[in-house]
């Protein structure tokens, strides 16, 4: 696998999470040449120490990002995960959640990107029952109230 991100560039939002942070050194160490969306530059701090370019801006707002044109990857991680919003946040949720990976979408469609991940956490959906989990098990309506708007 690590051939396949040899030369890659990979353009990373939420790179400065948990994920983010584990995938943003597993692909510098194979070869992948990234840069990492940040709101504020400092926190991007551990990124730039692993060689990749950190950029400052927010997804909320499509005129902060760029992705380079010539960007292989657009791997959209960023996002609000939290159980229990209050109604006051939801619009600030929606926008982070929605309208934010819309705007990654349009950068990564306008630099001319040849491919989009978006990468989430399993905690996103809050506790599930027993088990596997999949996709298709959500949609059947097997949990009757998820405990987060993620």
């Amino acid at each position: 696998m690590s051939a396949f991100w040899d030369g890659q560039e990979v353009y990373l939002t939420g790179g400065t999470g948990f994920i983010g942070e584990t995938l943003a050194r597993r692909l510098t160490r194979q070869g992948a040449k990234l840069t990492c969306l940040t709101r504020k530059r400092e926190r991007g701090a551990r990124l730039a120490e692993m060689g990749c370019e950190v950029v400052e801006g927010d997804i909320t707002r499509r005129e902060t990002l760029e992705v380079p044109s010539g960007t292989d990857i657009v791997i959209h991680g960023a996002a609000w995960v939290a159980f229990g919003v209050p109604r006051q946040k939801r619009e600030a949720f929606l926008a982070t959640n929605v309208q934010g990976t819309a705007n990654v979408l349009e950068g990564a469609r306008e630099a001319g990107a040849a491919s989009f991940c978006h990468i989430s956490s399993v905690a996103a959906i809050g506790a599930t029952p027993a088990g596997l989990y999949t996709e298709e098990r959500a949609v059947e309506g097997r949990v009757p109230m998820y405990k987060s708007l993620y």
